[in-house]
């Protein structure tokens, strides 16, 4: 009778302990990305939007950016009208949380019209 009783309490133990270790669904894991983005001499780039989901941040003077409390998994687009990135994204989980980007400056209609002006300009030896 008392290794019955022993059994039992063992066996109610370890299902109490199985349940109380199971992640409940509505458990989600958080956690911290961040990285940098730099133009193609290397130098930093302040005021790029950062999306990761729903969050939103931007550069700072030294290029970088950090957004906390991301859920799940989430894909991480830098986005400014001024620049192409490489990547254009990253995927990223709990496991990858470092994400540097680099961005191309597209030259609008105005800044290829002045190169092509300062091209015309150039004497054969490569002075202006």
């Amino acid at each position: 009778m008392l290794k019955e009783k022993t059994f039992q309490k063992l066996c109610i133990i370890l299902v109490l302990s199985i349940f109380s270790s199971c992640k409940k669904e509505s458990e989600v894991t958080s956690y911290r990305i961040s990285g940098s983005v730099l133009n193609s001499f290397g130098e930093p780039i302040a005021n790029i939007t950062i999306n990761a989901g729903s969050k939103v941040t931007s550069t700072d003077q030294d290029g970088n950016w950090s957004i906390n409390l991301v859920e799940g998994d989430q894909t991480v687009t830098p986005t400014d009208t001024s620049y192409t990135f490489s990547p254009s994204e990253i995927k990223v989980s709990t496991t990858n949380r470092n994400l540097n980007f680099k961005a191309a400056y597209i030259a609008n209609d105005f800044d290829q019209e002045l190169i092509n002006w300062l091209i015309a300009q150039q004497l054969p030896n490569g002075l202006l």
